[in-house]
């Protein structure tokens, strides 16, 4: 929650809030204030500056970095808005469609990673699919599920997880960890991951 909401004293200015701390879990896998109590999250959240840990964060843009630190501004009236965030420099660049490696590494650590609520999830992929990726970004991101992919079915099965990822990193994924995997995405208990878009 915004700042501001602990006070009891609010406006449209806390959705902003709540898309920079989307954004900022999209990017690197974890929120960006986090206590080991619940008390203790609530301070960092109205007291501590937004972080960018310089191992999770080098590969990720300055432009992405500046819009997620205006969208956590904690006084809201500072707070940038809607329609300037979406005119900000970092939604006019222009992503090279490439599908590398890394990216892949990447989309696996960051599905080892999250490990928020089914109903967060499924509203990070709605919401990353229809408001934040380009159109290019988001066909790059598809290309890298779809790599993945071998049946081609729009899913990904846990035989297909475990594949790829000993063709990335050179070494077979515990099952264990596969199931892991699996229950945190498999929003639907399908038995598999479906990235066509419908969770």
């Amino acid at each position: 929650m915004a700042p501001e909401v602990f006070k009891h004293s609010y406006d449209e200015k806390v959705d902003i809030w709540s898309c920079g701390v989307i954004l900022y879990i999209l990017l690197c896998g974890y929120p960006p204030f986090h206590g080991a109590t619940k008390e203790e999250t609530i301070k960092k959240i109205q007291h501590y500056p937004v972080k960018f840990d310089h191992l999770d964060w080098m590969s990720i843009t300055e432009e992405a970095k500046d819009l997620i630190s205006k969208m956590l501004e904690k006084d809201p009236a500072k707070r940038i808005d809607a329609q300037t965030a979406l005119k900000h420099s970092w939604f006019k660049m222009v992503a090279t469609p490439k599908i590398s490696k890394e990216r892949v590494k990447t989309v696996f650590n960051r599905l080892k990673q999250f490990e928020q609520t089914v109903k967060l999830q499924n509203a990070i992929w709605v919401f990353i699919t229809n408001f934040f990726l380009t159109r290019k970004e988001a066909d790059q991101m598809f290309a890298e599920f779809r790599a993945l992919d071998k049946d081609k079915d729009g899913q990904i099965s846990a035989k297909e997880l475990k594949d790829g990822y000993k063709r990335v990193f050179g070494r077979a994924l515990p099952m264990q960890e596969v199931e892991k995997i699996m229950e945190k995405i498999d929003i639907n208990k399908s038995g598999h991951i479906d990235y066509s878009g419908k969770a």
